[in-house]
């Protein structure tokens, strides 16, 4: 936003949004657009509306069908060349297999559902509509330092 885009910030969590609205309010001013919505039901904008799309560990709360149907709206309202930066959970996770198994690589773990990825298994999600950058499992904080170290998959793709 500070660098003149339009900032769409989309989270399932009315709390989250709040969040980030506290955080950025000595920024007030700034075209960021705030919007609660579950992203498991059709995104809210025209074709080829972004020319960049940023998502850190939002992806990974769905089973295989609704996480496919999620990254086919992803590369619908993302405009040619628009870059793709994400990073889901990866089968590397140490919490992936933990609960009751829901689906392939899904679990529910006391209430929390994730779905854990493979390198594989993200890019068949990207196919052909991203050229993959970066596709990269590594073993990193989610948050703090004060976490220990999850599984993550780090995304970089531009839009065919």
């Amino acid at each position: 936003a500070k660098a003149g885009y339009s900032v769409e910030a989309l989270d399932f969590s009315n709390v989250a949004l709040e969040i980030a609205r506290r955080r950025l309010a000595m920024c007030d001013g700034l075209p960021i657009n705030y919007v609660q919505r579950d992203i498991s039901l059709p995104l809210p904008y025209s074709d080829s509306t972004f020319s960049g799309i940023f998502s850190y560990l939002a992806i990974h709360y769905f089973d295989t069908s609704i996480t496919r149907n999620i990254f086919n709206e992803i590369a619908r309202v993302a405009s040619r060349g628009c870059v793709l930066s994400a990073g889901v959970r990866s089968v590397e996770d140490p919490l992936f297999g933990k609960g009751e198994q829901l689906d392939r690589h899904f679990f529910d773990c006391d209430g929390h559902v994730r779905h854990f990825f493979s390198p594989a298994e993200v890019a068949d999600l990207l196919n052909d509509a991203w050229t993959i950058r970066e596709l990269q499992a590594l073993r990193a904080f989610y948050l703090s330092d004060a976490e220990p170290l999850g599984g993550i998959i780090k995304i970089l793709a531009i839009r065919n």
